[in-house]
């Protein structure tokens, strides 16, 4: 089940297995006061420290649907970054970066800089014999 989980700079989150056999890093996205009368088109980026985009970026265009417990607050479902390598990426910092524009002329965007990893990863491998 995914959820909202307010991210802040310094977080770490998790790289999961994708049903396929690939890895995501999956995201929801809040805003408030979303008018849905505009077409909505999201664009997600991941930078590494470099600057240069560390993941396949994924684009999805939608529809914000407001909370049941707060109707001026609206969530977009759930968007997923593929991750081809992660030992690349493995306890590295990367930006998340999100950006919408709509079809009224509006654009927001936002950031934040947080450490992913992969459990597979920090296991030990045991040893062959």
């Amino acid at each position: 089940m995914v959820s909202f989980v307010p991210l802040e700079d310094g977080d770490e989150v998790e790289i999961e297995p994708g049903w396929q056999g690939g890895q995501h890093i999956w995201m929801l996205l809040r805003a408030r006061e979303v008018a849905n009368d505009c077409y909505l088109q999201p664009t997600y980026h991941v930078f590494d420290d470099s600057g240069d985009e560390a993941l396949i970026t994924r684009y999805y265009g939608g529809q914000f649907y407001p909370l049941p417990d707060d109707p001026e607050q609206s969530e977009f479902l759930a968007f997923a970054f593929f991750v081809a390598e992660p030992e690349e990426i493995h306890r590295r910092p990367v930006t998340l970066y999100a950006e919408i524009s709509d079809g009224c002329g509006n654009l927001i965007s936002d950031s934040v800089t947080v450490t992913p990893y992969d459990t597979r990863l920090d296991s030990p491998t045991s040893p062959t014999e």
